[in-house]
Parts: C-alpha cells; structure tokens; sequence
C-alpha cells in the first residue's frame, strides 16, 4: 500500500515525507496507548477501571534527506528547520497527514544522524510534540441554495468527499463513525436569520448575512463567528450571544443517518470531523 505522509505548517508550507529530498524510513507515529484510572478489590485481586485519559504525547519520525547537488541538499535542509520553527516561534501547530488524516502538532526537535562530510545526504530523527494526541479526519457536506442544479450524492475527488443533497431543501448526513462528532458549519450571505436544522438539533444565528459574508460555528473550538470578508479571515466579530438557542450551539453530531432542513434561500456547507487514536486507512469509506 502507499503511503501519503507530509506536515503543513503554520503558514501553509508543506514537506512532503515521501518524496525526496525528504523520505520517510521509520517513526512511532502510529503508535499510541491511552492513560487509565483505576479503584482496587479490596480484598480480592485485581481491580476496577473507571477512567481512560491521553495527555501531552511525544513521538518520532525518523527521515532521509538526499539530493544529488549540493544546493538542492543544503536548501532541503534548510526549509526543514524553518518550516518546523515557524510554528514554534508563532505558538500555531502544523498539521501531520497519513493518508488524509492528521494530527495536530508541532515539530519540536531534530537529531541528526550517519552525517557524513562530503556526501549529500543525512539521516534525521525529528521530535513531534502532540497537545491533542488524536487523529482527525474532515468529511464535507456542501449544500446550494435552493434552484441551483444538484446531483444525488455526486461526488467530487477534492480534499474532501463532497456530497450534495438529492432535494434543494432537504438532504442527508451519514454519521458513520464510532461516537459523535465535532463539526463547523459554514453559512455564507445573503440571508436573514438562517437556521439549520441537522437531525433534532439546531444551529444558526439571529442577525444578517450580506454578500461576501459568513459564519463559522466550530464546536471543536468553540466559537461561532461572523467573519466581514469572504476573503480575508481575520476580519470577524464574536456572535455567541446572537447563536441560536433550542441546544447546545456546539452539540456534537450524534451517529446515525441525519436528516438536514433549511429554508434553501442559502447556501452552508458542514465539515464532520471524526476522530480517533489510530488514522482511518480506507479515509474516504
């Protein structure tokens, strides 16, 4: 099976682990095991668990960097160490993808090693220092404005398996994972009060969306955003006091086959994010 393995910083920039200069040969990555609290049998053997926990992680990627000239090798060599250290110096993770799925983190050291003078390759070990030591996979649902042409459950070959709904005011959300699920909803402008509605939960906002505006509910995070440009993403402003209130704006998605409802005057698009220790390998099952 072939791998896909790459970090994408902070800013964007991305290293590819399985193309030279750069090649992946061994690392702990996959690797996990999570933390437990437990009460004794009094009296007898063994005992009760009654908690499981993951805290800060640390792991290793061991890699090879090789080039044939000694430019291209000693430019390999230094976007490693800027790329890595943008992030540290901005305190803003990257992100490590296998095959679709990533983790979010930050590459916090490097020991080289078989560093020979005169040749143009070096093996390097790099440190990956892990806050939320899970693996995130990001499925998409996109949803038109109502009269636009849409196929049933046409899909795209994008970053993401995009879905559209089979009716322009109606349409479905395949929950499939383990247990529920983050998720950011995306509304964009224009449109007046929009709400929508995603099994029996609920998620909008009370106010106005103009053209080139939008909203992000991301319950991950734990914000819901206007943002004034639909460029630009440091231009918003705080609209939690204006979200809707029949649940939890940030209630997760629950299993199962979810039904979607909207006035179809506009168009969102919702984001699950499934999470696990392990990367799902059939990502796009």
């Amino acid at each position: 099976m072939n791998y896909d393995i790459y970090y994408v910083n902070s800013e964007g920039q991305k290293i590819d682990f399985c193309n030279w200069p750069y090649m992946i040969y061994d690392g702990d990555i996959l690797s996990y095991d999570w933390s437990y609290d437990s009460t004794p049998n009094y009296g007898m053997a063994g005992g009760k668990i009654t908690s499981f926990s993951k805290s800060v992680e640390k792991k290793k990627l061991k890699i090879s960097v090789f080039a044939q000239s000694e430019l291209v090798y000693g430019r390999a060599l230094d976007n490693l160490a800027d790329y890595i250290e943008c992030d540290i110096a901005s305190m803003n993770p990257g992100r490590l993808y296998v095959n679709g799925n990533y983790i979010e983190c930050y590459i916090c050291g490097i020991n080289p090693d078989e560093w020979v003078t005169g040749c143009n390759t070096l093996d390097v070990e790099l440190l990956i220092a892990i806050e939320y030591p899970f693996w995130l996979l990001d499925k998409e649902y996109v949803f038109p404005v109502s009269g636009q042409i849409s196929k049933e459950n046409y899909k795209y070959p994008l970053k993401y398996p995009w879905r559209y709904p089979n009716r322009r005011t109606s349409g479905v959300i395949y929950q499939k994972h383990i247990k529920p699920c983050d998720f950011i909803i995306t509304i964009t402008g224009p449109v007046r009060n929009p709400i929508v509605k995603i099994g029996k939960l609920q998620y909008g906002f009370t106010g106005e969306l103009r053209n080139n505006e939008y909203i992000v509910i991301n319950s991950r995070q734990g914000f819901i955003r206007k943002y004034l440009d639909g460029v630009s993403t440091s231009q918003y402003i705080d609209i939690y006091d204006d979200r809707t209130r029949h649940n939890d704006i940030y209630h997760k998605l629950p299993r199962g086959t979810l039904n979607v409802q909207w006035t179809g005057e506009f168009a969102f698009s919702v984001v699950v994010i499934e999470e696990r220790s392990f990367p799902k390998w059939i990502s796009q099952a």
